[in-house]
This record gives structure tokens, C-alpha cells and sequence, in this order.
């Protein structure tokens, strides 16, 4: 069977499953979710709650991440693009639900009606170092390419990606609401600096320590 055949029908087979499952199984897995988390996934409105939307985020990367290691991977032969991009979601998504009194619907404000909804904050996180972790994790791949230098990108992709994930932590340190537009504005400036500031790192390291 031609590899692209084959990479079309697995990925046909694995959606209309993948649609059963949520359709079938759904309500089921939120109330053992729930149980489990010891929170409300949904409000009473039917709204997810931050909480909700904390807890299912792995889940549903997770579930991608397996959908896309077959094309990525067999097909491709490309592992660290496909570490990269597991890496770059689940460890934001597992540091969040790790936090999740943090990241829940107690953090939002009356006043603002917003709190540090894990969505935004997933992408703020994203912009801050998932591409230096998506570089550090392909380096790997080329023999001619130090594997420290790799190592220290890689470690400077996450950190630019963990500093976002500690709202309440910043939020005594700048005069700004973190729980608000302005908040939020200042945030996706934040990873705009966080960006460029590892990247000029990894240019000068790249240069003077190892003169590549």
C-alpha cells in the first residue's frame, strides 16, 4: 500500500473514533473526571470551567500526539519533530494541571470578569519558547551540530515556556492586573521579549562559544 494511502486512512480511521468516543463516552468521563480532580468541569451555565479546560487539555493533546506519531514518525521518520511538538503542549498543559488551584475559576476577578484562563496562558507559553524548544529538539538530529549546544537551547525554550505558567507569582511583581485585557496584553509582550531574548542568546552562544 502506498505510504500516503496509508497515512490518510489512519488518520480517517482515528477521527471518526475519536468522534464516536467523545460522543458515546463523554458525559461519563467528565463525572469520573470530576470526581477524580475533585472539581466542576462545567458550570452551571454548561460553560467549561478554567478547571475544565485545564483537565482536558492533556487529554486531548495526548490523543493528537498519538494521531500524529504515526504520520511524523513512521512515515516520516522525523522523532524529534515529533518529541518537539509533544513537548511543547503536554508540558505546558501537565504544568497547568499541575497548578490548577492557580489556573481556576477562583482566579478570576470580579471586576475584570477574566482570570488567567489556561487558553491564553497555553499560547503566551508557546510564543515565549516552543520555538526554541521545536529547534533544540531537531539540532539532535544533525551529527555536525554540538549536542550541548542543542541541550542549552532546548533548556532555554522551556524556561522561556515555564515563566508565563506563574501568573499569580508576576502579578505581585507588576503594577498591571494579570486578570484583565491590559493584563493579558502585557503578558503577550512579555513572551514577545522572552523570544527575542533567547534568540539573541542562542546567536551569541551559538557564535563565540562553539563558532558555528
Amino acid at each position: 500500500m502506498d505510504g500516503h494511502l496509508a497515512v490518510m486512512i489512519f488518520v480517517g480511521l482515528y477521527l471518526v473514533l475519536g468522534v464516536i468516543v467523545l460522543t458515546v463516552y463523554i458525559k461519563p468521563i467528565e463525572k469520573k473526571l470530576e470526581k477524580m480532580f475533585n472539581v466542576k468541569i462545567k458550570r452551571p451555565d454548561d460553560d467549561y470551567s478554567y478547571e475544565g479546560i485545564v483537565i482536558w487539555m492533556p487529554l486531548v493533546f495526548g490523543s493528537l500526539l498519538l494521531f500524529m506519531y504515526y504520520p511524523i514518525v513512521i512515515s516520516y521518520g522525523n522523532f524529534p519533530a515529533f518529541l518537539g511538538i509533544a513537548v511543547g503542549f503536554l508540558y505546558p498543559s501537565i504544568l497547568m494541571l499541575l497548578r490548577l488551584k492557580t489556573f481556576g475559576d477562583a482566579s478570576i476577578q470580579e471586576s475584570t470578569g477574566m482570570g488567567y484562563h489556561p487558553g491564553a496562558y497555553l499560547f503566551i507559553s508557546l510564543g515565549a519558547g516552543w520555538f526554541m524548544v521545536l529547534r533544540g529538539f531537531s539540532m539532535l538530529n544533525f551529527p555536525n551540530i554540538p549536542s550541548e549546544l542543542a541541550y542549552i537551547v532546548l533548556g532555554m525554550g522551556l524556561i522561556a515556556m515555564t515563566i508565563p505558567l506563574f501568573p499569580d507569582y508576576l502579578d505581585k511583581a507588576v503594577s498591571v492586573d494579570l486578570r484583565s485585557r491590559n493584563g493579558l496584553r502585557f503578558m503577550a509582550v512579555i513572551a514577545v521579549i522572552l523570544f527575542i531574548v533567547t534568540h539573541i542568546i542562542w546567536i551569541v552562544v551559538q557564535s563565540r562559544v562553539f563558532g558555528i
